[in-house]
């Protein structure tokens, strides 16, 4: 790289600003591995939490659980709290409080809140950011990017002043660092949630133009690697990076524009590649080994079953397809199926290993949520908050649809001990099955309405 694009870089890596509409180079950076030399602590989450996009396992499934079927605003509420702003990041539980991220487009902040997992009341909020919020798509927020906890710090993304910031707070809302984790530039935004890996917290930044994976250390906000990613020229990609175990070894899986690669999570080696499926990606990765699962996007559409064998560089194409393809949602896999909402809210299974259709059934809406599986059941909300509860064996059942007051369901569903946290246009609910000792409880600014 020559001198002076180097310098450009640096500087937008210190004032977090650059020329919009430009090619900038994204420096590797690679400062070695040795776990022994972070301080980072071992990760502490337990099952029940739900500490990142897609769950403790980033499946969006959780086995051994149950949650409610029906609801409406005046059943099964256990609480609903007013979030100032909006956002469409999914609530994060871990342990006895639920974060939430949310942007004030008028006051021209993006901040990080806590509420407790009981009652729903405000522990904290934080603005981690003020002014330099990135033009969105008119389906895109700033503050789309699900948080992410190793039960010890909450790890937060948002795009402003032309980059990624990365911030961790603690527990009680203190602010332990932040970071400038690349130069970031895109017509529709932000919305890639970071992932977890031993002792890193990992941020993708597909841009406009160019991209990068950077990988920083939970402890100390210092980047252990870096690499750089190819770019459409326009859009930009949305994918949130995916960290599975796939023949033997962790791999760090992230789609974009026209391939889809996998890279060591702890060092950023790139492993294997594959073409597809599209310029560009809006949704996760899902996997079941040795399968992934990949669906996107624009402007082709396409569908991709990739297997990955051998010592896990080894990954081919198995099948792929064109119909009901999945934009914005991500899809699923559940036992041998591949399972796609289309943002059209058909809903398909494919066989997993051969790509053949199974069946077919239109929920109705439009989608851009994320469905997540309880047990046997779904569910997942359309874009005005209906809320669909569906079983897909020994054959689909629609169970239920469920709407709430304040409509709103762009964000997917967490879960945490049978209890579903919805967010809403303006609220975060609290979802429980009816018993005789619980009484709903409604936050104060509900009660004031």
């Amino acid at each position: 790289m020559n001198r002076l694009v180097c310098v450009a870089f640096l500087c937008t890596l210190v004032l977090g600003c650059g020329r919009r509409g430009k090619m900038m180079d994204i420096e590797p950076v690679s400062v070695g591995t040795d776990s022994s030399e972070s301080q980072a602590p071992d990760i502490e989450i337990s099952e029940s939490d739900w500490p990142m996009w897609r769950g403790p396992h980033q499946t969006g499934e959780l086995t051994d659980s149950s949650a409610p079927v029906q609801w409406s605003e005046s059943e099964n509420i256990t609480w609903k709290q007013e979030i100032p702003g909006r956002g469409h990041a999914s609530p994060v539980i871990v342990g006895d409080r639920v974060f939430i991220a949310t942007a004030d487009t008028q006051k021209e902040t993006q901040s990080l809140i806590c509420l407790s997992k009981e009652t729903g009341e405000v522990l904290w909020s934080e603005v981690v950011n003020q002014g330099g919020l990135p033009r969105i798509h008119s389906k895109n927020s700033q503050a789309s990017a699900t948080p992410a906890s190793d039960g010890h710090l909450v790890f937060v993304t948002f795009a402003n002043h032309d980059r990624v910031q990365l911030a961790a707070y603690d527990m009680e809302g203190t602010l332990a660092w932040e970071c400038n984790a690349g130069p970031y530039q895109s017509d529709h935004g932000f919305g890639a949630s970071p992932t977890i890996f031993e002792r890193s917290v990992i941020v993708a930044g597909d841009s406009t133009l160019n991209g990068f994976l950077t990988a920083v250390d939970r402890a100390s906000g210092d980047i252990l690697w870096r690499v750089q990613r190819d770019g459409p020229g326009q859009r930009g990609n949305y994918s949130s990076p995916i960290v599975a175990t796939l023949a033997g070894r962790p791999q760090l899986i992230q789609s974009g524009y026209l391939q889809t690669k996998s890279y060591d999570p702890s060092n950023g080696e790139l492993l294997w590649t594959v073409d597809g499926p599209s310029k560009v990606t809006a949704n996760s990765i899902a996997y079941s080994d040795p399968y992934l699962l990949i669906s996107g996007g624009y402007d082709e559409k396409q569908i991709l079953c990739v297997k990955v064998e051998g010592d896990g560089t080894d990954a081919s194409i198995i099948w792929d397809g064109s119909r009901n393809v999945s934009y914005v949602p991500s899809p699923n896999i559940v036992g041998d199926s591949a399972l796609l909402l289309a943002d059209d809210g058909t809903l398909a299974a494919f066989n997993l290993e051969s790509g053949r259709q199974e069946w077919r059934e239109r929920l109705g809406g439009k989608f851009s949520a994320t469905p997540i599986q309880v047990g046997e059941k779904f569910y997942v909300p359309d874009e005005d908050g209906t809320v669909y509860v569906f079983e897909i064996e020994p054959e689909f059942q629609l169970l239920s649809k469920n709407t709430l007051a304040d409509g709103g369901g762009m964000s997917s569903i967490s879960v945490s001990d049978g209890s579903l946290f919805i967010r809403t246009n303006q609220f975060v609910y609290r979802i429980d099955q009816p018993t005789d000792e619980a009484v709903a409880q409604v936050s104060k600014s509900d009660a004031e309405e």
